[in-house]
């Protein structure tokens, strides 16, 4: 249903990020630019870390491993993973805009600006490779996954988590302006050259690569309207609603009618994008 509707036209974005000098295969990456954005990120965070660290548990990330975290955000699982590998390890964490990870100060832990649609990480230096809610917003998507899987050694793991939108509903009563809203923030992902249904799409393509051991797993969480999680959400109608805005393509009216409905505390609940984790593991060629 959600595909049947969705319209309109190109939406104005970012060609840049503070801090960065990174211009490429994310150049329309539109959630980049918002006062905001910090909060939004660790709202994410705290609904979707505590999957993202059960999986870094279960992979067994130990002390002395070298990992990547692609698309750092606000830091957490930079945090996570030097706490893991230890000051015999290290972490890299990356991202076109660094502004919210220049501040984690960890012996262990090298920031970069650095486009993944672009350029390599690396050949076969690390152990692990993370990404999450990145790789559905790179237009050169298939080329970005190749990145991450050459910058595993022989062995080593590969963890993308990718959501999928379409599964993404609100219940009655008070729904109808959020399912609304919803559909244009899709539109303006899609007109961006984002796929926000890339977590179904990557186990297959991590097996086209040759990654062997893949497995997935889908969470997905139902947040109450007028709660602290859904915060999240009333963050990413006001990012991406000032500028539907601005193009014209969305009235004031429906961003607060949107707003107020998802903060207003009732029986009313809305279903999460569905995140798929994907676990791959990279061959050891054979003696």
């Amino acid at each position: 249903m959600l595909r049947a509707l969705l319209r309109g036209a190109s939406v104005g974005a970012s060609t840049g990020a503070p801090g960065c000098a990174k211009v490429g295969a994310v150049a329309e990456y539109i959630l980049s630019e918002f006062a905001q954005e910090r909060e939004r990120l660790e709202r994410i965070g705290a609904v979707h870390d505590p999957v993202t660290f059960r999986h870094l548990d279960e992979i067994g990330v130990a002390p002395g491993w070298v990992c990547a975290e692609v698309g750092g955000g606000a830091g957490a699982v930079a945090r996570r993973l030097s706490d893991l590998v230890g000051p015999g390890g290290s972490v890299l964490a990356t991202d076109l805009d660094t502004r919210f990870l220049d501040d984690l100060e960890l012996a262990n832990v090298e920031v970069r600006c650095h486009d993944i649609g672009a350029e390599e990480l690396g050949l076969a230096e690390y152990d692990l490779v993370h990404a999450r809610l990145v790789l559905m917003h790179v237009r050169q998507r298939q080329v970005a996954l190749e990145h991450l899987i050459h910058a595993l050694k022989p062995g080593g793991t590969a963890l993308i988590e990718e959501p999928d939108f379409s599964v993404m509903r609100a219940t009655e009563p008070g729904s109808a302006p959020v399912e609304l809203m919803m559909v244009k923030v899709l539109a303006a992902f899609e007109r961006a050259g984002a796929d926000w249904r890339y977590g179904l799409k990557v186990p297959p393509a991590l097996e086209a690569l040759g990654m062997v051991d893949v497995v997935a797993e889908g969470e997905l969480s139902v947040l109450r309207f007028g709660s602290e999680r859904v915060e999240a959400l009333v963050l990413l109608f006001e990012n991406v609603g000032a500028r539907l805005i601005g193009a014209g393509l969305l009235a004031p009216d429906e961003l607060a009618a949107a707003v107020d409905a998802l903060r207003t505390a009732s029986p009313t609940v809305v279903c999460s994008p569905l995140i798929v984790s994907t676990l791959a593991r990279k061959p050891i060629p054979a003696a």
